[in-house]
């Protein structure tokens, strides 16, 4: 079996802002406790100086006209569920891992790709005309894809040993 985890990284992000030509300063923030904290921020938004982790109303006052938007997970499930019907075209075994990834099983359609290196080339285009971005791994097994997805490891591993050896040098987080 091969596996091709895809972890969409930004996704809280991009339910507001795929598409945007020039988008402005933006931010998503989420309610943690008492506190609103910033879990991701755009590009216009990171060039002024806000973060993620930082607390919203610092990045508010670093930043005149950011605009601030509450996550939205239900936004965010039905992007995912949008992304799976898209992934279907590559293969029949797609399924959700939320809150941001898709995990897709394909060594019994490489062939109807032209190989991997292909289907991986289609993948990487389609989901950036979609306006999405994502890392891209694989692996043997779906877990191990995931976890290299997750870690921003964009490589096909292949071989047990060599998967063995990036796997053992992950955070432990993961």
């Amino acid at each position: 079996m091969l596996w091709l985890a895809f972890h969409f990284h930004s996704l809280s992000l991009e339910v507001f802002s795929r598409g945007a030509a020039v988008p402005d300063p933006l931010a998503v923030v989420e309610k943690q406790g008492s506190r609103t904290w910033v879990i991701a921020c755009n590009d216009a938004a990171e060039a002024c100086g806000v973060r993620a982790g930082m607390a919203a109303p610092a990045a508010q006052a670093l930043v005149d006209g950011l605009i601030v938007r509450k996550r939205d997970p239900l936004a965010e499930q039905a992007s995912l569920a949008g992304l799976a019907v898209w992934a279907g075209r590559f293969t029949p075994s797609v399924s959700l891992e939320p809150p941001a990834g898709l995990l897709l099983e394909v060594s019994t359609c490489l062939s109807l790709h032209r190989g991997l290196a292909n289907l991986l080339k289609l993948a990487r285009a389609g989901i950036g005309e979609m306006g999405y971005a994502a890392a891209m791994a694989c692996a043997p097994s779906s877990h191990a894809a995931w976890l290299l997805a997750q870690a921003g490891i964009e490589k096909a591993v292949r071989d047990p040993a060599r998967l063995e050896r990036i796997l053992a040098a992950l955070p432990v987080a993961l």
